[in-house]
């Protein structure tokens, strides 16, 4: 479990970009730094010009706030400053933006996405969810929710792709759906889990809106 707890909230950076580091010869030079610097450009281009879909862009911008927590705060401002500029004067058919985003699409859906999907489900079957989620979804029919989840599953399973560890996607749902609980507990302060409550309730409001999202786009 502790290892799901630790994949939940942690998408590697190798992951986000090796695929796409060809496509800019100066992001594979740069630092950390850098790095956030052209994830958040290449968010805020994704939204404002319609490359990505609102699931995907609030999945990036997920993992850019886990990211950018490992700067001080004072090298947070300057990063977002940075980016913002430098995303305003990115025009939207920008040949390194618009090739990193359909390299990553695919690795949003099979790798940021699952373990939404897992946490949604878990959550959505409570006896009694979590109120944040509660508050997020508010008058989503959760039956439903849950099939389109399972259904996405299942063509996960069909297409040959498998969970984390080369784990069945049954095994992957049990397993996060411990993990959960856990988070559920977490959010309203208990004591002796993996996650802070802060971290918690990250988590709970990453799964209820970025699955929500994507539902809106089924």
């Amino acid at each position: 479990m502790k290892a799901f707890a630790r994949r939940i909230g942690r998408v590697s950076l190798s992951l986000i970009v090796a695929t796409t580091l060809t496509a800019s010869a100066a992001l594979a030079q740069g630092n950390a730094g850098r790095d956030y610097i052209f994830l958040a450009i290449a968010a805020d281009r994704g939204l404002n010009c319609a490359l990505m879909s609102d699931w995907e862009v609030a999945s990036l911008l997920s993992q850019l706030e886990r990211i950018i927590q490992n700067f001080s705060p004072a090298d947070q401002i300057t990063l977002e400053q940075t980016a913002a500029t430098q995303a305003a004067q990115t025009p939207c058919d920008d040949p390194i933006i618009v090739e990193w985003i359909a390299a990553a699409r695919p690795g949003m859906t099979t790798e940021w996405l699952p373990p939404n999907l897992a946490l949604y489900r878990a959550f959505a079957l409570m006896a009694e969810p979590p109120s944040l989620f509660s508050q997020i979804v508010q008058e989503t029919n959760l039956s439903l929710a849950v099939a389109a989840i399972d259904r996405q599953l299942a063509l996960f399973d069909a297409g040959g792709l498998r969970a984390e560890g080369e784990m069945g996607w049954d095994e992957y749902i049990l397993q996060i759906a411990d993990v959960a609980v856990e988070i559920a507990a977490a959010a309203e302060g208990a004591v002796g889990t993996e996650f802070d409550e802060e971290t918690a309730v990250g988590y709970i409001a990453d799964a209820a809106l970025i699955v929500s999202l994507w539902l809106a786009d089924q």
